[in-house]
C-alpha cells in the first residue's frame, strides 16, 4: 500500500504556480498540470491574491498618504467586488461552452496569475525607482517614471497573453468563446466600476 502523499505547503503552490505561470505565457498545452485544482488549491490561490492586493493597497497607500484618497480596506472592498464579478460572470458564460467543470481550475490559474503579476509590479518598480535613482540621479523623475510605466505595460500584457491562454489550455475555449470570455469579464467589470464609483 503506497504512502498518502503530504499536502503541499502554500510556498510549493507558489513555486509551481510561477512555473504554471511561465507556461502560460509561453503557450504550453502541459501548462495546467503546475497548478494545485482541489478545494484546498482553490483556497491557496485565493490567499495568494489577497496577500497581493494587501501589498498593492500598502504600496498605493504610501503614494497616496496625506491625499484624501482610499483607505487600503476600501481599496481591498474594491478589488474583491470586481474580482466576485469577474468570476460571476465567467460563472454564468461557462456553461454555454459545457466548460463548467473547468471553473475551477480557471480560477486558481487566473487567481496565481494575477498574484504573480501584481508581485512582479511592485518588485519591479520598487527596483526600477531605486536603480534609476542611483544611476541617473534624482534629478531624472521623468525618466524613471517612464521607466516604471514601461515596466507596468510588460508586466500588463504578460498576463493578459496568460490569461488568454487559460481560456484557451485550460478551460479549452475556442477562438469565439475566448471573446465571448473576455467580453463578459469586461461589461462585468465596467458595471461594477460605474456602481462603485456612483456608490462611493
Amino acid at each position: 500500500m503506497s504512502a498518502v502523499q503530504p499536502l503541499p505547503t502554500l510556498l510549493a503552490e507558489a513555486r509551481d504556480a510561477l512555473s504554471g505561470v511561465l507556461m502560460l505565457v509561453l503557450g504550453r498545452a502541459a501548462s495546467g498540470q503546475w497548478f494545485e485544482t482541489s478545494q484546498r488549491g482553490l483556497a491557496g490561490s485565493f490567499i495568494a491574491l489577497i496577500l497581493a492586493h494587501v501589498l498593492l493597497a500598502a504600496f498605493a497607500g504610501l503614494g497616496d498618504a496625506g491625499r484624501g484618497q482610499h483607505s487600503p480596506s476600501l481599496q481591498l472592498f474594491i478589488a474583491g467586488v470586481l474580482v466576485a464579478l469577474r468570476y460571476g460572470a465567467m460563472r454564468l458564460l461557462l456553461p454555454r461552452f459545457g466548460a463548467l467543470g473547468r471553473f475551477r481550475a480557471f480560477m486558481v490559474a487566473s487567481n496565481w496569475t494575477q498574484a504573480i503579476a501584481i508581485s512582479v509590479l511592485l518588485i519591479a518598480t520598487f527596483v526600477c525607482a531605486f536603480a534609476g535613482a542611483l544611476l541617473l540621479g534624482p534629478q531624472a523623475g521623468e525618466r524613471i517614471v517612464t521607466l516604471v510605466l514601461l515596466v507596468w505595460a510588460a508586466v500588463a500584457i504578460t498576463a493578459l497573453i496568460a490569461e488568454i491562454n487559460i481560456a484557451r489550455l485550460m478551460v479549452d475555449l475556442d477562438v469565439a468563446g475566448i471573446i465571448q470570455a473576455f467580453a463578459a469579464q469586461g461589461f462585468a467589470l465596467i458595471g461594477g466600476i460605474i456602481f462603485l464609483a456612483l456608490l462611493l
